[in-house]
């Protein structure tokens, strides 16, 4: 099984894949990414439904960031309440503090206190806009003012109440899925073996601290994702989650789709979709889509037949991509590191 004690082999594996076979591998993800941020089990659940159907890209680095700087400041403080716990569970402080792309600055290591302007400076987020969304958490009670942080998360809302279960479970859940598929692909390519295999987790039973290591986990993975995408400044957000949409396979994604010399359409391992498919997938206003839609043709990302949209050969690698192969690669090691992580139980 894929565990620390084999993530450097399988990242040493990882550097010799060609660009094609990397290039197939970060589209699988993609293909999946619109759907880890859609709030479809919880909506309507009190305090749960402040994120709406869709969480949009503003509300969530905000409390993402906080939520990490509130795990940093109780696992090095003794008298924390969360202190214990948190030293039992795989969390990657110095994996955070180092990163080489998104290089995050959380004041709880230097003492000091996390605000509107820590926040705004990290997410890249508008001081005004950080401050109507954690206004908002602060409300509700999911954020709260702490003398020795500042802007802290309220863990027992989290692991008492289970404040978010629904929406967290199904998240990991979904995110599993989504990386077997993506290991069972390099395994189907003979660069992997059946030992590197993700365990089959049921995240609805898991214990509270397994629960506890995961939300961390989790929260670092949207605030990596969502950094990678405003770094890019060639895809925002909606983009993002409309060409996840917009990558549509039939059946297994296991599927080698980076074949030479195939129409991935006509071969039946891709298939087009339209705007209002991707309107329904991606719970985007359909006029949002229509309008993204066009942009993203102007970038050679999309291209249109009739009513039918299809990705084009820019997305699928066949011509050259604006995506760095250094960042790609730093991007899919960060992703085994976090799924390994997120399937190590800490008990």
């Amino acid at each position: 099984m894929l565990n620390p004690t084999n993530l450097l082999e399988i990242e040493n594996i990882l550097a010799t894949v060609s660009k094609k076979n990397g290039h197939q591998m970060f589209l699988q993800h993609v293909s999946s990414f619109s759907e880890f941020f859609l709030n479809i089990v919880s909506l309507g659940e009190s305090i749960e439904g402040t994120f709406g159907l869709r969480a949009a890209p503003q509300i969530l680095p905000p409390i993402s960031f906080t939520i990490l700087n509130t795990y940093i400041h109780h696992k090095e403080q003794p008298d924390r309440a969360y202190h214990n716990e948190l030293n039992q569970i795989l969390f990657p402080i110095n994996e955070l503090k180092n990163h080489p792309i998104l290089q995050f600055q959380f004041p709880v290591l230097d003492n000091k206190k996390n605000t509107i302007a820590t926040i705004s400076q990290n997410t890249k987020i508008p001081k005004e806009s950080v401050r109507k969304w954690v206004n908002q958490w602060l409300k509700i009670g999911v954020i709260y003012k702490d003398k020795d942080i500042g802007l802290a998360f309220n863990f027992d809302a989290a692991f008492k109440e289970k404040l978010f279960f629904k929406y967290n479970s199904n998240f990991m859940n979904r995110i599993s899925k989504n990386w077997s598929a993506l290991i069972d692909s390099l395994i189907i390519q003979g660069f992997l073996n059946d030992e590197h295999r993700l365990p089959k987790i049921n995240f609805k039973n898991m214990s509270e601290l397994f629960y506890i290591q995961n939300f961390a986990i989790q929260h670092w993975y949207y605030l990596m994702s969502l950094t990678y995408i405003e770094s890019s400044k060639y895809i925002n957000y909606n983009e993002a989650c409309i060409l996840s949409s917009a990558l549509f396979f039939y059946g297994d994604k296991t599927t080698n789709f980076a074949i030479e010399q195939k129409d991935l359409y006509t071969a039946k391992i891709l298939r087009p979709v339209n705007i209002s498919s991707i309107s329904e997938s991606t719970v985007i206003p359909l006029e949002t889509v229509r309008r993204s839609v066009g942009e993203m043709i102007k970038k050679n990302l999309l291209k249109k037949q009739g009513n039918d949209i299809f990705v084009t050969d820019l997305v699928l690698g066949r011509t050259e991509t604006q995506i760095d192969r250094n960042v790609g690669l730093t991007f899919l090691r960060d992703l085994l590191k976090i799924a390994c992580i997120m399937h190590t139980s800490p008990d």
